[in-house]
């Protein structure tokens, strides 16, 4: 099997974060609220992004494990 690359112009698409500071606090805070200070146990990575959201709830929520 061949791997296949994307060009850097693809690449670069992936860099752009969507999720601003303040969202980013408030989902945290939600995430609190419903599972308490240490967080979900597991946190599933659903999308097809840059992995920074993730990378970030992972980082609030270090007992959690993504699946």
């Amino acid at each position: 099997m061949e791997l296949k690359y994307l060009v850097e112009e693809q690449n670069a698409a992936f860099d752009e974060e969507y999720h601003s500071a303040a969202e980013l606090r408030s989902k945290v805070e939600l995430l609190r609220k419903q599972f308490g200070n240490d967080g979900p146990r597991s946190i599933p990575d659903l999308g097809g992004g840059n992995g920074i959201f993730l990378d970030a709830l992972l980082a609030e929520f270090p007992k959690a494990r993504n699946h």
